[in-house]
């Protein structure tokens, strides 16, 4: 998956890779385009995905005259870099009409330069990043003239970076095993009974104990899925 994001005056874009459309994702994109960029815009437009909002009950609904209200932890990320929210209406893509065109544009533009390269094998997921970063930056060349405009009514970016990651603090079960986000994980049977931090990144989940890093896993897409090293059990 791609989190793209686009000003919609310009057109200039920048994104990042996720594995998923979670909250982390949606950091990830958002803060890796503001450091891009270096400044603020007022807003953050979105659609309705489950990581920025979430449906009220049907009593909720009846008093505030929304469906959909936002995420906390949403409003958080945002009042750390000094941006308001703002969604489109529930099943009206079209008033996201510019990142969507600009969506179909990208996609167009990688699949001509994957030709152009002769291959759409890479030899890690860091050198397809990488290629997809090219690509983008070669689109904003033609696109300074009105970023310059955009820039001159935006406010420098002065927050510092948020940690791209959710912290935990979990047991290890007798079977030397972890329950993190409703998944699965084996540690080595040496933590059986005690306390580890976890901490969950959009691509790779790490254990520590005592503020020392153990074990590095892929981060599990989905829910009740498990990942059991052997090694760990033997």
């Amino acid at each position: 998956l791609l989190i793209h994001c686009v000003l919609p005056y310009s057109n200039w874009e920048w994104g990042r890779l996720a594995r998923t459309e979670s909250l982390l994702a949606v950091r990830l994109g958002l803060q890796s385009t503001l450091f891009k960029l270096g400044f603020v815009p007022d807003y953050h437009q979105t659609d309705n995905s489950s990581a920025v909002t979430y449906q009220l009950g049907a009593t909720q609904t009846a008093q505030e005259g929304v469906e959909r209200s936002y995420n906390p932890a949403y409003l958080e990320v945002l009042s750390h870099f000094g941006l308001k929210p703002r969604t489109i209406h529930v099943n009206c893509p079209n008033e996201n009409g510019d990142i969507e065109a600009s969506n179909g544009g990208l996609k167009q533009a990688l699949a001509q330069h994957l030709m152009l390269r002769g291959s759409r094998d890479f030899a890690s997921l860091a050198d397809y990043e990488r290629f997809v970063e090219q690509v983008m930056t070669r689109r904003n060349q033609r696109r300074q003239a009105r970023l310059q405009e955009e820039l001159a009514v935006m406010q420098p970016l002065t927050a510092a970076p948020l940690g791209l990651y959710q912290e935990y603090r979990l047991p290890v079960s007798r079977g030397s095993l972890i329950r993190v986000q409703k998944n699965v994980y084996s540690v080595p049977t040496s933590l059986m009974g005690q306390e580890v931090t976890v901490r969950v990144y959009e691509g790779q989940v790490e254990v520590y104990y005592r503020q020392r890093l153990v074990e590095t896993m892929p981060r599990l897409i989905g829910q009740h899925r498990q990942q059991v090293n052997y090694r760990h059990l033997i």
